[in-house]
């Protein structure tokens, strides 16, 4: 398992969220793309292709997180008195390919906020064929942005960052160091490793999701097989957006799901859209073995979705 791979995981299982490599790079609402060992690869970002929505900011809670992996912390010449949450400097050993310090200030979240209306218009491009979305892409719906952020991952299996300055003190939880000033400067001793001090608004946290439409609409992949099937369904037929009603099916954080009702014919399919479990994160890259796929179905058949939605509530 590369190093990148170790920090996703170790990441989600922290924060159920996935962070960017390198951890600097900016991430935004609508980003989609496809995951190769623990890499997004931005292919782009769906306003781009004349999607438009607005979104939720909020301030996170906690709006401060400091939480790390495999490392240690060592402050030098703490100043006594009123003075004790300075220090002139720190050492930081970080133990293991992958361990990690990140410590973050003035989180916000920002999300997709009309989510029906959202989901409605990205399967209408993808049916028509104005946006192509292979099987293995990933749409981002949220970003976790922060003021000013702490860094540091390392490469390989050990080393130390040494920092000088006036070094903020605290719990970790409180993310001191993501307050360093522009006097604090950081050396790295040994090992390979990755670092920013103080960087100012970054994303260093995001949640993907997949599209998925159940049942599929034949052998192979979820998204190709059902548009496949719903555009023979349709004879040629063209949607608009007034066409397409859309009922909430699910909202939950690990899963969203929509029923579609296609035109004056009233074909329904269910559009999922799950978030990302960290096992199948990572296999996407083909690091690990892939989870199991979703099982074909030979029709994409009325009569189930009738069921599931009867099942919903509807």
């Amino acid at each position: 398992m590369s190093f990148v791979e170790e920090v996703q995981r170790r990441v989600y299982a922290k924060t159920l969220l996935y962070t960017p490599w390198l951890p600097t790079e900016r991430m935004q609402v609508g980003d989609y793309g496809s995951v190769r060992r623990g890499r997004f690869n931005r292919e782009g970002n769906v306003r781009q292709r004349g999607i438009t929505f607005e979104e939720d900011v909020a301030t996170a809670s906690p709006a401060r997180l400091g939480f790390s992996d495999r490392a240690s912390f060592n402050a030098k010449g703490v100043a006594k008195g009123r003075a004790a949450s300075v220090a002139a400097g720190m050492e930081i050993a970080l133990s293991g390919a992958g361990a990690f310090v990140y410590q973050l200030q003035d989180i916000s979240s920002r999300r997709i906020a009309d989510k029906d209306r959202f989901f409605r218009d990205l399967f209408l491009l993808i049916l028509a064929g104005q946006l192509r979305w292979d099987d293995e892409f990933l749409l981002i719906d949220e970003v976790r942005e922060a003021g000013s952020a702490t860094l540091i991952v390392s490469e390989t299996d050990s080393g130390k960052v040494v920092i000088s300055g006036d070094v903020p003190l605290g719990p970790e939880g409180d993310a001191p160091l993501a307050r360093a000033r522009a006097n604090v400067s950081a050396k790295v001793e040994s090992g390979s490793i990755f670092q920013v001090l103080g960087q100012t608004s970054v994303t260093p946290l995001y949640n993907p999701r997949r599209l998925v439409f159940e049942p599929p609409g034949g052998p192979g992949s979820p998204v190709s097989a059902a548009i496949a099937w719903i555009k023979e369904k349709l004879g040629g037929v063209a949607m608009r957006p007034e066409d397409v009603h859309v009922g909430r099916y699910v909202a939950e954080d690990e899963l969203e799901a929509f029923q579609l009702t296609l035109g004056k014919r009233g074909m329904t399919v269910l559009m999922r859209v799950p978030t990302v479990a960290i096992d199948e994160f990572l296999a996407l890259g083909g690091a690990e073995e892939a989870p199991d796929q979703v099982e074909a179905a030979p029709e994409y058949q009325q009569a189930h979705v009738a069921r599931r939605a009867a099942a919903a509530g509807f």
